[in-house]
């Protein structure tokens, strides 16, 4: 009985996390405002729609956050199923599906239209990769102690394989995120740390929720350029895009393994 109510405990967890994640605001090189669409297909089975964002950039030297755009037409159609659902405005900018569910294998295409222009992109859900274990790493650091969060899981060898991990703390859903690839680490078990910030402030009886999710290419590079944008006070490079006509952003079928450990 007790581990179904801790199984319950965590799928409410995860369900949150899935939900809480932040939005990015990127902070553009480019002065004029830049259409910016942010979404993933998933295959979580937690979600039960998925949501399209849709929003214009300020100045770079505005307050770097990003102005939502009302009365957008957004289509996601699930071209392998022959799916077309017109989406759903249901707060300012956001819009959320009503009819598409993530599946392995299929290709998602979106559609929107801002201002009478179109923005489109096209996205395959990769094979899901496990992510098998978590634990917790203590290393000596000046006289400290410092925890750092190692992911376990076994790369498979006949792929190109791209990751997009993030985690939250309690109910602190962190705003830090890390892509990997397989460059050097293809068919192999992957045990390296994760080098997410908010690992510092781990304490003891903490509990930590990493999110892996296999992504294609395009997402990967998106999230790489934007996580390695230059960090010395220079307004960092436009990260990478996979949406058409010159948008900022991304989308992606990506596929969501989650799991979470306590801090010793």
């Amino acid at each position: 009985m007790k581990s179904g109510i801790a199984f319950s405990i965590l799928c409410i967890a995860l369900a949150l996390f899935s939900a809480c994640e932040k939005v990015i605001n990127i902070d553009l090189k480019n002065a004029a405002p830049k259409v910016i669409i942010e979404g993933t297909i998933t295959d979580d089975p937690f979600t039960l729609s998925h949501t399209i964002l849709v929003s214009k950039s300020n100045s770079f030297s505005s307050n770097g956050k990003n102005n939502p755009v009302s009365g957008a037409l957004v289509i996601v159609e699930d071209v392998t199923s022959n799916i077309i659902d017109t989406l759903e405005e249901v707060n300012p900018g956001q819009y959320t599906t009503q009819n598409i569910t993530g599946i392995e294998g299929h290709t998602y295409k979106l559609r929107a239209i801002v201002d009478g222009i179109a923005y489109t992109a096209s996205s395959t859900m990769p094979k899901a990769v496990s992510l098998d274990s978590l634990y917790i790493q203590t290393l000596p650091f000046f006289g400290q102690e410092f925890k750092q969060v190692i992911p376990v899981f076994k790369d498979p060898v006949a792929q190109e394989n791209y990751y997009r991990f993030s985690l939250r703390v309690n109910d602190s859903v962190q705003n830090d995120f890390e892509a990997w690839d397989d460059l050097i680490t293809n068919g192999k078990v992957n045990s390296r740390p994760l080098n997410i910030n908010a690992q510092e402030l781990l304490d003891g009886d903490d509990t930590v929720y990493v999110r892996m999710n296999s992504t294609e290419k395009a997402m990967y590079d998106f999230f790489y350029t934007l996580e390695n944008a230059s960090g010395d006070g220079q307004t960092p490079g436009n990260p990478l895009s996979n949406i058409s006509n010159g948008a900022i952003g991304y989308f992606g079928a990506i596929t969501v393994r989650e799991r979470y450990v306590i801090v010793p």
